[in-house]
C-alpha cells in the first residue's frame, strides 16, 4: 500500500531505549514511520504557493490544490492529524476498536504538559482519597464557575460532557503503563515519588493548603490533579500510549502534515492531503472521518492578530519553537500555527467568536517565589490595585493592564504562620518552605530588608506611596474587612513582622490559544451556517467553544484532560456515525 517504511516502537521497547540512552522522552518516543524513501517528486506549485507565510494580515491564504499525483495512497476508516495528547488517544482509541487508522504528525516528536485533571479518576481516588473526597457534590459549582467565568459564551454541553468522560479517559491513558514502570505518590507516602525515576505520578500539590475548601472560595479551583514528572515527564506517558497504538494495529507518520483536507460532492470530509519532508505528497481517504488535533495558533501572528489581538498588544512576542507546547518542523519552523484551523476553515468551518489564550507564571524570573499565592500585590507606582485573592489566569489578565506589565509581591517574616491558610490553584506554591525562600534571596530575584523604607528603597517603586499602601492594607488586616477589593478575610495578614521580603512579577507566560472551530459536546465540526460538516470532527486546542473570553481555572490541568477525553470521544463518534 505504500512505499514508506516503519519502524517499530513498542511500549515497552522504548521505555528500554529511553533508559539506555539516558535522552529525553521527547527525541526518543514518537518516531512513527519515516518519511518516503522514494526520490522526491516536484510539489504541486498551487499548494507551494498556498503553504507559504499568509502574511502579516491575511490568516486564511488560498487552500491548496490536489495533486494530480502521491507518492502513495492509503486506505483508513479513520485519519488523525496532529498526534500531541490529544491526536495520540484518538489514535489509539481508534486502534483499540479494531479500525483502521493512520495518523499524521507535522514533527518527528509530540510534546505533552505535565499535569493533568483527575476529577473522576478511581486511580486518582484510591491513591489520593483524602483529596477526591472534596469532588462530591461540586459538579453544578464546576459548571456555573466555567460558564460565569466565560461569559456564557462557552458551550457549556461540551465541559459537562468532559465532566462525564473524564475520569474514565484518565485512567485509561495511564493504563498504557504498568504501575511498575513508573514511581508514584500516595496519601498514605505523603505524596513522594522516587527521584531517581523515569517516569513519576503524583497529585500537583500535596498536601492541600491545611484550611482550604473549594466551596467556600470566591473563585474555586477543585483539587485533584496529576503532575507527571522524573526524566521523562508528560511526554513519557504520551510516548507509552503511542506504542501501545501502533501495537494494536495504528500507523502513523512524521514530519507529514495534513495540508488540505478532501471533500465528496456532498460536502462530507472523505480524507486528506498530506506532504512529507521530501515534498513528496501522499492521500489517505477516510470511510469514516478525518479527526483535526493539530494544535493552536500561538506562532501565527496574523491568526493572533485576527482572533486574538489582546495576545499582541499586552507584549506577545515570543514566535518561533521556543515558544511553549510547540516544536519544529522538518524546517526548523514552528508547528502551532494553526494548519487544522486554516484547513477546516477551507471546507466551511468557522472559528468561534471570543476566543481565549492560556497565560501562566511560568519562569522564576518573572514570578514569585510563592507563585501567584495572594500575599499583598502593588503596581509600579506603589499602589494595591486589586484582590489578590484570584486564580493565576485572572492574576495574569490583571498585571497585563499595569504600568510595566509588572506588579510587586511584598510579605513579611510570618509567612510560613500563613501559608495553611492560602490557597490551593494553578501557579499556587503553597508548600514552599523558607530555605526556597533565602535561596531566591541569595539568587537576587527576591529582595529583602529589616524596614519597609529601606525594602522598597531596593526596587523601582514609588517608595512613600508603597508605604502609604502597606499601611491602609494593615489598617484593612486589622479590621477584617477588605473594603477597597474584597479580599477573603481569612487571608488578610498584615505585613509586622521584620524582615520583609519583595520580588517583581511581570505579565506571564503565554502558552497556548483556545480559540478552535465552532464544536459541540460530540466533537463535530460546524460550518459558517451553523451546520455540522459531515465526516469532520476535533479535539485539543483546535476544537472550539471550550472556552471563551478567558481560561477559567477550575481545575489544574483541565486543558490538556479536555484534549485527551475529546481526542477518545472524537473516534468513539467518528466510529458510531
Amino acid at each position: 500500500m505504500s512505499t514508506y517504511e516503519k519502524t517499530s516502537v513498542t511500549r515497552r521497547g522504548f521505555l528500554g531505549a529511553a533508559a539506555a540512552a539516558g535522552a529525553a522522552v521527547a527525541s526518543l518516543g514518537l518516531a512513527g514511520c519515516a518519511g518516503a524513501p522514494s526520490p522526491a517528486k516536484e510539489a504541486d506549485a498551487g499548494a507551494e504557493e498556498a503553504l507559504s507565510s499568509t502574511g502579516a494580515t491575511d490568516w486564511l491564504g488560498e487552500e491548496p490544490a490536489t495533486p494530480e499525483s502521491f507518492a502513495a495512497e492509503y486506505e483508513a476508516d479513520i485519519v488523525v492529524c496532529g498526534l500531541g495528547v490529544a491526536g495520540v488517544a484518538a489514535l489509539r482509541t481508534a486502534a483499540e476498536a479494531g479500525l483502521r487508522v493512520i495518523g499524521f504528525d507535522k514533527a518527528d516528536a509530540s510534546r505533552s504538559s505535565n499535569e493533568v485533571c483527575a476529577f473522576g479518576s478511581g486511580l486518582y481516588a484510591e491513591r489520593y482519597p483524602d483529596v477526591a473526597a472534596h469532588w462530591e457534590g461540586m459538579r453544578p459549582l464546576i459548571l456555573n464557575a466555567v460558564s460565569e467565568g466565560c461569559l456564557y459564551r462557552n458551550d457549556t454541553r461540551i465541559l459537562s460532557r468532559y465532566l462525564d468522560i473524564n475520569g474514565e479517559t484518565v485512567d485509561w491513558y495511564f493504563s498504557a503503563l504498568d504501575e511498575s514502570e513508573y514511581s508514584f505518590g500516595t496519601s498514605e507516602n505523603g505524596g513522594k515519588v522516587d527521584r531517581e525515576a523515569a517516569l513519576t505520578l503524583a497529585e500537583a500539590v500535596y498536601p492541600l493548603p491545611e484550611h482550604y475548601d473549594p466551596r467556600t472560595e470566591n473563585m474555586p479551583c477543585v483539587p485533584g490533579s496529576f503532575r507527571m514528572g522524573g526524566e521523562q515527564k508528560g511526554p513519557g506517558f504520551l510516548a507509552a500510549n503511542l506504542a501501545r497504538a501502533q501495537e494494536a494495529g495504528a500507523e502513523y507518520y512524521t514530519y507529514t502534515p495534513a495540508v488540505k483536507l478532501l471533500t465528496d460532492e456532498a460536502g462530507r470530509v472523505t480524507g486528506v492531503v498530506a506532504r512529507d519532508a521530501e515534498g513528496n505528497f501522499v492521500k489517505a481517504t477516510a470511510a469514516k472521518g478525518v479527526i483535526l488535533a493539530t494544535g493552536d495558533f500561538m506562532n501565527n501572528e496574523a491568526m493572533l492578530r485576527t482572533f486574538l489581538p489582546a495576545v499582541l498588544d499586552q507584549g506577545y512576542e515570543c514566535f518561533g519553537p521556543e515558544n511553549y507546547y510547540t516544536l519544529a518542523d522538518a524546517e526548523g519552523k514552528a508547528c502551532n500555527v494553526g494548519d487544522g484551523h486554516r484547513m477546516a476553515a477551507w471546507v466551511g468551518g468557522k472559528v468561534q467568536d471570543f476566543g481565549a489564550s492560556m497565560s501562566h507564571f511560568s519562569k522564576a524570573a518573572n514570578s514569585s517565589v510563592f507563585g501567584t499565592l495572594p500575599f499583598l500585590m502593588l503596581d509600579a507606582h506603589g499602589r494595591r490595585f486589586m484582590n489578590e485573592d484570584v486564580q493565576g489566569q485572572q492574576f495574569a489578565e490583571r498585571i497585563r493592564q499595569l504600568p510595566r506589565r509588572q506588579a510587586i509581591m511584598v510579605f513579611d517574616d510570618a509567612f510560613e504562620e500563613q501559608l495553611p491558610w492560602m490557597p490551593y490553584g494553578h501557579g499556587k506554591l503553597p508548600n514552599t518552605r523558607r530555605k526556597d525562600v533565602e535561596a531566591r534571596v541569595e539568587e537576587g530575584t527576591l529582595w529583602k530588608a529589616d524596614t519597609l523604607e529601606e525594602l522598597f528603597a531596593q526596587m523601582d517603586i514609588d517608595g512613600e506611596a508603597a508605604i502609604a499602601s502597606v499601611e491602609r492594607y494593615n489598617e484593612l488586616c486589622r479590621k477584617g474587612v477588605d473594603e477597597d477589593f474584597g479580599k477573603t478575610p481569612t487571608r488578610l495578614f498584615a505585613l509586622e513582622r521584620p524582615p520583609f521580603y519583595a520580588n517583581y512579577m511581570t505579565r506571564g507566560d503565554d502558552l497556548v490559544t483556545m480559540c478552535g472551530i465552532v464544536s459541540d459536546e460530540q466533537c463535530h465540526a460546524y460550518n459558517t451556517e451553523g451546520e455540522i460538516i459531515p465526516g469532520l470532527y476535533l479535539a485539543g486546542n483546535v476544537q472550539g467553544n471550550r472556552f471563551a473570553t478567558i481560561y477559567p481555572e477550575i481545575f489544574m490541568g483541565y486543558s490538556i484532560g479536555m484534549a485527551l477525553a475529546f481526542g477518545r470521544e472524537a473516534a468513539r463518534v467518528a466510529a458510531a456515525e
